[in-house]
């Protein structure tokens, strides 16, 4: 603080401050702020990186200086941004991480400020001797660009105005420079997520209302029953589906599926089977030679990990009853004279895309008597879990039938899906859930 004192008692009144690196220092804080205000009002990445160097070479008087950003997932820098630099240069510059003056500046955190570089072991290694006549003069300086610990780039300089060779006084500018920029990158990129996940957002909320268009628009109309149906989904789409398919006479189709995993994917697949599964029951084939057909195609068009589960039967009004086959999928749940009957928990076939070629039986069909409910449904239902551990549908669902099952089909289904979000532990659902509710009446 003494030799600061004394600088100014010698300095003439109205002398503009010592220049460092030949830019006076009130230019330099000047540039700083200015930089700064332009860089607190800019949000895209790209025009920050402008700035960026522009004002980072007019702070340091250099004629050279590019950005290298760190690709994390290739541990390679590349130059998104220069001036005074080849443009096929900057189109090609790749630097692993560790490689050269910029690869280890990013790698170790360390800036570099050196007069010569000729005089370092990392230059004579990586600059090939055809192009050590690109550089004016061989001081250089190197800082790196860090947010939390953890460094996202560097910025590099050379070429300094006058030629003199970078000093301490230009690392500590750089720093002060690389600090503003770290933050600004910082803030700018923190903008791009949040752009690119509205983006997202706004595209899955459009495919959440395509596939809620896929559902039916309302239960259909079978003489002497009462349908109920409600599919929820844990995130914006799911791989659960149902649907129902008029076959005339008083005959209605049901689909109910589950694709594996959550998500966009899931809700492609599914999507994929509604639509073949739909031309396969207009064209007359039996239970058995749907399954057969669909689990080709999804075994062929899907990728390895990806599989569904299906339930799919005919309602005979006439004959009061529900013939069915599945692939993988649980076994409806049916209440007769207030008693939940016990059935297989899954039935006899496995999943669909998992092999070509398999071949599907039926389950059987299930006779309907008047008072009777039957509830089909997705392993979201049965698998919802209480803080214990409980699974929702070895215990509670057959008791919560037979409380409802003196109830109108949509009023069941209510009562299940309130009866499933108090056993849940979490307050969201982990799975996507389906609920169909079939009532015959009295």
């Amino acid at each position: 603080m003494a030799r600061t004192e004394k600088l100014r008692q010698r300095r003439p009144a109205g002398a503009a401050a010592p220049a460092r690196g030949g830019v006076p220092l009130a230019t330099r804080l000047g540039l700083i702020s200015q930089v700064t205000d332009r860089l607190v009002r800019s949000v895209d990445f790209e025009e920050t990186l402008r700035i960026l160097i522009e004002g980072a070479t007019d702070l340091l008087g250099v004629d050279r200086g590019s950005i290298l950003i760190l690709d994390p997932d290739s541990r390679t820098l590349s130059i998104r941004v220069a001036k005074g630099v080849d443009p096929e240069v900057v189109a090609t510059t790749r630097i692993p991480l560790g490689a050269g003056i910029a690869g280890s500046v990013a790698q170790s955190g360390v800036p570099l400020v050196v007069q010569d570089i000729r005089e370092l072991p990392l230059w004579q290694e990586t600059v090939a001797h055809d192009q050590r006549s690109d550089y004016e003069d061989f001081s250089a300086l190197c800082v790196p660009l860090a947010i939390h610990g953890q460094v996202q780039g560097v910025m590099n300089f050379n070429h300094k105005q006058g030629r003199e060779p970078f000093d301490h006084a230009d690392l500590e500018f750089a720093l002060l420079i690389a600090n503003q920029a770290s933050v600004a990158l910082y803030c700018s990129r923190l903008h791009q997520e949040y752009q690119r996940k509205q983006a997202m957002d706004g595209d899955l909320r459009s495919a959440r209302a395509i596939q809620e268009r896929f559902h039916p628009s309302r239960a259909p109309q079978l003489d002497g029953f009462e349908v109920a149906a409600r599919s929820l989904m844990c995130n914006q789409v799911g791989g659960d589906y149902y649907d129902f398919l008029p076959l005339g006479a008083n005959r209605v189709a049901l689909a109910l599926g589950d694709a594996s995993g959550h998500g966009l994917g899931a809700a492609l697949l599914a999507a994929d089977a509604r639509a073949a599964l739909r031309a396969l029951l207009r064209s007359g084939e039996s239970l058995e030679e749907c399954l057969y057909q669909l689990n080709n195609l999804l075994h062929d068009d899907s990728a390895e990990e990806m599989y569904m589960t299906l339930l799919l039967g005919v309602f005979d009004a006439p004959r009061r009853s529900f013939t069915f086959a599945t692939a993988g999928h649980h076994m409806p749940a049916l209440v007769r004279g207030g008693t939940a009957l016990k059935a297989p928990l899954m039935g006899s076939n496995i999943p669909l895309g998992i092999r070509r070629d398999l071949a599907f039986a039926r389950e059987g069909a299930v006779e309907l008597d008047p008072g009777d409910v039957m509830v089909l449904f997705t392993d979201g239902l049965w698998e919802a879990a209480d803080r214990a551990g409980r699974r929702f549908g070895t215990d509670v669902l057959p008791a919560t039938l037979e409380r409802l099952h003196t109830r109108r089909a949509p009023d069941i289904l209510q009562g299940i899906l309130a009866a499933v979000a108090r056993h849940r532990a979490e307050p969201e659902p982990e799975d996507d859930c389906t609920v169909v509710v079939v009532k015959a009446e009295t």
